[in-house]
């Protein structure tokens, strides 16, 4: 009376697409994430380069205009003092 039964086998279908190429799927997002955050970051570098410029134009402008020759002229301590020679 005690007979084991396997039970009964499943229909064998395909995983889905998603589950089939799941990590795929993940790395396509990932770079596609990416590519869309460079696009910020190259109009930032855009504006850091427009900035540089314009500095750049500032100082040439200012030392050309008020950085002539310069004299540096260091203050003299004078001590008066005799020297006495023995014969």
């Amino acid at each position: 009376m005690s007979e084991t039964q396997a039970p009964p086998q499943l229909p064998k279908s395909q995983p889905s697409f998603g589950r089939r190429h799941s990590t795929i799927i993940k790395l396509l997002g990932v770079g596609a994430l990416v590519l869309v955050l460079l696009i910020p970051l190259v109009m930032i570098r855009g504006v850091l380069s427009d900035r540089l410029s314009r500095r750049n134009e500032a100082v040439a402008d200012i030392t050309s205009s008020w950085g002539k020759e310069q004299n540096v002229i260091v203050p003299v301590l004078g001590i008066p003092y005799q020297y006495k020679l023995k014969r």
